[in-house]
């Protein structure tokens, strides 16, 4: 018999217990999030957009001294929903203390609770909601993990395989060390700028945000639609999700013809520098910048705007505001020519490679 007993649910107790589990395995001189319990909690009890026509849960394992020992969130949309094939689940938030026999427990109930939902596959770590973290870490431990990027221990990785899930998709982060000028990058932004005279580039208007977010939300959906775990978003699911970091978005581009975004790079401060690294730094003078998001509509991207929007990032926006570092994540594993490019812009020898996996399981379903 299991010393491991185990909860599930969504009340004050359960959520509670679910932020004591990182508390019990990570020490103090762990790289680790620091979370807003309370922005957490309400976002568990709260009406979540994302989940209007679904349901998420938290499950907790228990050793026989009743201390939280492992955690999951458990994520479940009716199946025209589902963003990687019918009939799938998702998890996130997954820690646990190095015990296989914990993470069994785990997924037991997790599987149980799947099963009684016609789930047939699990996915994870991940979810719906597109700041969420996503993957497990298993390359870049030494360095600190940058704002939306997770960092774990080392052994999830086998704890996952052993519960015999399989690695489905990688994802990378490139720390980019910036060394202007870009000079071909420039010379390329001078061919194309010469084939569209009318294009406009500018920065995001934080002063008329509901308009620029409407635009996009309408770019998003079109630009995205072909990526691996794609899943269109609406305006009321990108408001829920950016509304803590709205008011640092300010150097967010965007490249538009006639009034329609063509091309979009969503940029904040990495804050976790701060609170990971060194917490004397001014949020003001902080020059290390996550690019969220960058994308460029497929229609424009033979006419050379990636090159555009790349130039203004690399050699103007990194230049005016003294940003030294670049971090760009979740650039999936299938995307050979954007890492190419990548590692050929920034070189080689300024990259850091950070690497994270998704994995999938297959349920074996019970009536």
């Amino acid at each position: 018999m299991s010393e491991y007993s185990i909860k599930e649910g969504l009340n004050e107790e359960i959520i509670s217990d679910f932020f004591q589990v990182p508390k019990n395995i990570y020490s103090k001189n762990d790289f680790r999030l620091k979370v807003s319990e309370d922005n957490i909690s309400k976002e568990f009890l709260e009406k979540d957009p994302f989940f209007r026509n679904g349901e998420k849960t938290i499950v907790i394992t228990y050793d026989a001294l009743k201390k939280p020992s492992s955690r999951i969130v458990l994520f479940h949309k009716p199946s025209k929903d589902d963003f990687i094939e019918e009939s799938s689940g998702y998890f996130a938030y997954f820690d646990s203390i190095n015990d296989n026999e914990a993470v069994d427990k785990l997924f037991d109930k997790v599987n149980e609770w799947f099963n009684l939902r016609n789930i047939k596959h699990m996915y994870g770590p991940m979810s719906p909601k597109i700041t969420d973290l996503r993957g497990i870490l298993v390359e870049g431990f030494d360095k600190y993990p940058s704002i939306g990027m997770p960092h774990n221990k080392k052994y999830y990785h086998e704890l996952l395989i052993n519960n015999n899930f399989s690695k489905v998709m990688g994802l990378n982060e490139f720390v980019t060390k910036l060394k202007p000028p870009y000079k071909r990058l420039s010379l390329i932004r001078k061919i194309a700028s010469k084939k569209l005279n009318d294009i406009t580039i500018r920065y995001i208007d934080l002063n008329n945000i509901d308009e620029e977010l409407k635009k996009i939300v309408d770019f998003y959906n079109f630009a995205w639609k072909d990526n691996w775990a794609f899943t269109p978003i609406d305006l009321e699911e990108l408001i829920y999700s950016t509304k803590e970091i709205i008011p640092f978005l300010k150097l967010s581009r965007i490249i538009e013809i006639n009034n329609e975004i063509i091309a979009f790079a969503m940029i904040i401060p990495d804050f976790n520098y701060i609170s990971c690294i060194d917490n004397n730094v001014d949020i003001e003078k902080l020059n290390k910048y996550r690019i969220y998001f960058i994308g460029v509509h497929p229609k424009y991207r033979k006419y050379g705007i990636t090159s555009i929007l790349l130039d203004d990032l690399l050699n103007n926006i990194s230049v005016e505001h003294n940003i030294e570092t670049y971090n760009v994540g979740w650039m999936l594993d299938n995307n050979k020519k954007a890492l190419n490019i990548s590692f050929k812009l920034g070189g080689i020898e300024n990259i850091y490679n950070k690497k994270y996996n998704i994995y999938k399981k297959d349920i074996q379903y019970e009536k």
